[in-house]
């Protein structure tokens, strides 16, 4: 049951972000720069998801890996896996723990943003916190924090509030 909705929730997404199109998204979420970082806001589209029920205990609580493939609009424009570890209760409720690997273009400069994600899944809505783990390439040296939101049936936004050092 609880693959078939997070495989719900992952083409939920990705319908809904095909429906609104790239032009409504950039437009809507643009980046808008400041001094040495700024805040970029966008959405995230779900291309491939798979999972893994790795133990489960006996009164149903399941452990499970995670691993979704995503196309990122708006402020950051690019495309990389999201790996999670996932402990789902009995009654559909959800935590999970996970990393990110975006080869992407953020704020004029192109690398490889590197994310830690903490969050929840309640009925059809995800909600988490990123924290950036570091930048390769031109996002060397970023920091900052972040969160997103998925609704079934009207696809993912985040905001990522971010700075360079130096």
């Amino acid at each position: 049951m609880r693959n078939s909705v997070l495989a719900g929730v992952a083409t939920a997404v990705t319908a809904a972000s095909l429906a609104l199109g790239s032009a409504s998204l950039a437009a809507a979420h643009a980046f808008r720069p400041s001094s040495g970082g700024g805040i970029a806001r966008g959405s995230i589209t779900v291309t491939s998801f798979s999972s893994q029920t790795v133990a489960t205990s006996p009164d149903g609580t399941k452990f499970q890996d995670n691993t979704l493939g995503q196309v990122y609009r708006g402020g950051i424009t690019g495309t990389g896996p999201l790996v999670s570890a996932e402990i789902v209760h009995p009654d559909g409720t959800a935590t999970f723990v996970g990393s990110e690997f975006i080869t992407c273009a953020l704020a004029g400069r192109s690398g490889t943003l590197l994310l830690t994600d903490v969050g929840t899944v309640d009925g059809t809505v995800v909600r988490g916190t990123w924290t950036i783990a570091g930048g390769l390439g031109g996002l060397a040296g970023i920091a900052g924090t972040g969160s997103f939101v998925a609704t079934l049936g009207q696809g993912a936004t985040y905001v990522l509030r971010f700075h360079f050092a130096g």
